[in-house]
């Protein structure tokens, strides 16, 4: 799922009509997936949010020389989420859902919230590689699609696959208590 890079610039510098159409495509599409991967990775939704709207504004900055811009925004957002938790922004790292007043009150809803918060919580306790590959595993790309956003071989997505799924289904159906169980 790779994108198309923008034509060059006009003669006045600014980017042609094609590529900011291109980019307001990408933008609408590709944000929320940002915002989601670092809320898996750890961060609150403001951060998550910040982080996002840092690599895209790096993105339309480099428009129209990214190749991939998916991989290109994504690796952006990632260096930029590690470079804050770095700097001591750890405070904005999430360690739990809070729970909303919004929360829906139907059985559904709440079964929904419970789902994701222990989904959430596996993910977080994977290594950041697989994380990363189960991320975008569950957006439906292909270990070939992921390879080429996360810069590595098909192979090697397939193993993180493997080895993440395994863990996942010990944290979520393993547990000699039963607390994580997600049926």
């Amino acid at each position: 799922m790779t994108g198309t890079p923008a034509q060059e610039p006009s003669a006045d510098g600014q980017p042609a009509d094609v590529g900011v159409t291109q980019f307001e495509v990408f933008y609408r599409r590709f944000f929320p997936v940002l915002v989601s991967w670092s809320i898996w990775a750890g961060a609150d939704p403001s951060l998550a949010a910040d982080v996002a709207q840092f690599a895209m504004k790096k993105a339309w900055a480099s428009w129209s020389t990214i190749a991939n811009p998916e991989a290109w925004t994504w690796t952006t957002g990632r260096r930029e989420l590690v470079r804050r938790q770095k700097a001591g922004n750890r405070e904005l790292l999430a360690g739990s859902v809070p729970v909303s007043e919004l929360l829906p009150l139907d059985d559904k809803g709440i079964k929904e919230f419970e789902t994701r918060h222990v989904l959430i919580w596996a993910l977080r306790q994977l290594p950041s590689r697989q994380r990363e590959v189960m991320f975008w595993s569950f957006l439906d790309y292909q270990p070939s699609e992921i390879a080429s956003i996360l810069l590595t071989s098909p192979g090697a997505v397939r193993s993180s696959l493997k080895i993440a799924r395994r863990k996942m289904a010990e944290l979520l159906y393993g547990s000699a208590e039963g607390d994580n169980d997600v049926r």
